[in-house]
């Protein structure tokens, strides 16, 4: 679907700073149960998501909408940065998809985040949980393949995954996923995949941090 709809490039943005679950203190892992979807951004996170704008409107897109996550963090910050080229407090085009929040979907995920919190793949990797992240990533990638949307706002470490099953359905090679696999993708950062025909390249943005490698 991705190659017929003409799409080229797809960026996944992780969320910015949110206010901490109940119970949890600043950092740690928290449960990615119902309530925790109805954690807002901080000042800290809305300042981060402005700021973030500078990076995201050198992107061009011809195809408008956004899919997010229904955690309230993530729309928010989906909102904040898209008011970058549609003006303060414009009405944004969203789609709500809820397998990019993994509540309820594999509970492996669930007791490898309440260990690891936000980390890289090769981290979750390390700890056996390869194969809990490739079934989460397959349920989403599943999805997303039937949207048209270039720009997919979520999690960290659940992004990652999502991503490199794209990577992989576009045959991105095997040096370059482990290149992936490295990254633990930051608040407001995001990973852009670009896609060609029979390979793609992934840059990490804002391109500041230096994770460029198209192909």
């Amino acid at each position: 679907a991705f190659t017929n709809s003409g799409l080229r490039r797809v960026l996944f943005v992780a969320h910015a700073n949110a206010a901490n679950a109940k119970g949890c203190s600043s950092g740690s892992p928290y449960p990615l149960d119902r309530a925790d979807q109805t954690r807002q951004l901080t000042s800290k996170g809305v300042k981060a998501a402005e700021f973030s704008r500078k990076w995201f409107q050198a992107l061009d897109y011809k195809h408008k909408a956004f899919v997010t996550s229904p955690a309230r963090r993530v729309v928010e910050t989906c909102q904040i940065m898209a008011e970058t080229r549609h003006g303060a407090g414009a009405d944004v085009s969203m789609e709500l998809m809820h397998s990019l929040h993994p509540c309820d979907l594999v509970p492996a995920c669930h007791q490898l985040f309440s260990k690891l919190g936000e980390a890289s793949l090769e981290a979750y990797y390390k700890e056996g949980g390869q194969a809990a992240l490739d079934e989460y990533a397959d349920i989403v990638f599943e999805e997303l393949i039937n949207l048209i949307s270039t720009r997919i706002f979520g999690h960290s470490v659940f992004l990652n995954a999502v991503c490199r099953r794209m990577a992989s359905a576009f045959k991105m090679e095997s040096e370059h996923l482990s290149n992936l696999e490295a990254i633990k993708l930051g608040e407001t950062e995001g990973l852009l995949v670009q896609l060609f025909l029979l390979t793609c390249g992934l840059e990490k943005c804002p391109q500041k941090t230096e994770w460029r490698f198209v192909l």
